[in-house]
């Protein structure tokens, strides 16, 4: 693999307005009792430290760049694994429009990690390494 896909991380006071940041933080909005998919094209992160502020992605604004780009000297943070898991179910229903849900796609994950000899970092519980 020689390049990498990225998406853009931005403060979530850029959505504007503050109906809009709690539905883009929810994922969700209610409209004549019914609940729906908010800003479908968006996915929430909390600040990755303390004294940080809430962010967003844009999947409409993926990017591929050189494997080269990314070291561990550049890195603020990274997803834990459920935070992963998360974000691939959002991407997922931003693509096709396929709503699984969290554990699907854990368990999706769970068999890519498990059966990939070549996996780095801490495993997350529910992906154990095939024998």
């Amino acid at each position: 693999m020689k390049e990498v896909r990225v998406i853009r991380v931005e403060p979530l006071e850029r959505i504007g307005a503050s109906n809009d940041q709690a539905e883009v933080a929810i994922g969700f909005s209610e409209k004549d009792g019914i609940l729906r998919v908010a800003h479908a094209h968006t996915f929430f992160l909390p600040p990755y430290k303390a004294d940080g502020e809430p962010m967003f992605s844009n999947f409409r604004e993926i990017a591929t760049l050189a494997k080269e780009h990314f070291t561990q000297g550049k890195r603020l943070a990274a997803l834990t694994h459920d935070a992963r898991v998360t974000f691939i179910r959002r991407a997922i229903y931003w693509d096709y429009r396929h709503f699984l849900s969290f554990e699907e796609v854990r368990s999706l994950e769970a068999a890519r990690i498990s059966s990939d000899s070549a996996f780095k970092g801490p495993r997350p519980s529910w992906a154990p390494a095939a024998h």
